[in-house]
């Protein structure tokens, strides 16, 4: 509760969105930092048969994004995966400088994302709800940011003006009441995710803070 702007809430689902305190989660000068609080997973190649794998099934880029030539800017890319509990802030947060396009929204349903969910039923993640946001960037070329709306979390606002500048640690929107997951995609050789965050692997999820360094770009 230290963190939190306000400590007086109308309703869960307002402290479920709750904002906090700036100086509770410093943005790293690094050129991309991560976007929520969560439990995140790193991919550091998106290959072209087995695009990234979460908790033992690999899926598409192309059923993710719901796009052919969208898919293609990122194979061979990085993946990052982050998964919000009902505990976390669920605010989200720009990683990047950037210029944001208009989001698309992909109808689907709400199944739970929790590992016990997903680890039999990959298909979950491109058949749930999620809004697909392409970043035009000026080192990074193009980003993709996503978010997946799951079980009591099929909400997901957006607080940014598409085709304005934005800047890295800028809010971008949240999810209303429930769990949910974001996805990041960068294209190939663009950059390089912290050493020691592979340390740990892909199947392993580590707890990260907004504002946390992600990955620095490749010259």
């Amino acid at each position: 509760m230290t963190e939190c702007e306000e400590t007086h809430f109308r309703s869960f689902n307002d402290f479920f969105i709750r904002r906090l305190k700036p100086e509770c989660r410093p943005q790293s000068s690094t050129a991309v930092t991560m976007p929520a609080d969560g439990r995140y997973s790193f991919f550091p190649t998106i290959g072209v048969d087995q695009p990234f794998v979460v908790k033992g099934e690999s899926f598409s880029l192309e059923k993710l994004l719901g796009s052919t030539a969208l898919a293609a800017r990122f194979v061979g890319g990085v993946a990052v995966l982050a998964r919000l509990c009902p505990c976390d802030c669920h605010r989200f947060y720009f990683p990047v400088d950037g210029r944001p396009l208009e989001p698309t929204w992909i109808p689907g349903s709400l199944f739970s994302v929790s590992p016990i969910a997903t680890r039999t039923r990959p298909w979950i993640w491109w058949t749930n709800r999620r809004v697909v946001t392409v970043i035009e960037t000026e080192r990074l070329g193009h980003v993709a940011y996503m978010e997946v709306g799951a079980t009591n979390c099929g909400s997901i606002v957006q607080n940014f003006v598409p085709g304005s500048w934005v800047k890295k640690g800028q809010e971008k929107g949240f999810f209303r009441i429930g769990g949910s997951a974001l996805i990041l995609l960068f294209e190939p050789q663009k950059i390089a995710l912290e050493p020691d965050l592979l340390d740990f692997p892909a199947q392993e999820e580590v707890y990260c803070q907004i504002g946390q360094p992600l990955g620095r770009i490749l010259l």
